[in-house]
């Protein structure tokens, strides 16, 4: 198996696992998972990949891995309301820091990104 490099790449790789449990079983089983709040554990660490400033990644690598979480980003914006607002104030932290760092490539990433959700 691949090692993690970093503690962020961990959180993206459970977000992706607990995504793949959600898709490819079947209602009954999905609903286990929502009884067992793995959706919820998913949407924080969706959170802490977002606010991963404390992980020691560069900004290019916390946004790269944050596209492999669209779909995530989604499902965590439209099922939980409550943290809609602290996903786009910290996409739109991160497309500023961007900005001050003259990456425009990261910033037409993170435009996307927003644009998707709202």
């Amino acid at each position: 198996p691949d090692r993690c490099e970093s503690s962020l790449e961990l959180y993206v790789r459970a977000v992706q696992v607990i995504g793949a449990l959600v898709v490819h079983n079947p209602p009954a089983l999905r609903q286990r998972l929502r009884d067992t709040h793995l959706l919820e554990t998913r949407s924080q660490y969706v959170l802490r990949c977002l606010s991963a400033t404390e992980m020691d990644e560069d900004l290019f690598s916390r946004v790269t891995h944050l596209l492999e979480l669209d779909t995530a980003l989604e499902s965590v914006v439209t099922t939980t309301p409550s943290s809609s607002g602290q996903v786009l104030v910290l996409l739109l932290g991160m497309f500023a820091e961007a900005s001050e760092e003259g990456e425009e490539e990261l910033q037409v990433a993170l435009t996307g990104m927003v644009q998707n959700l709202v």
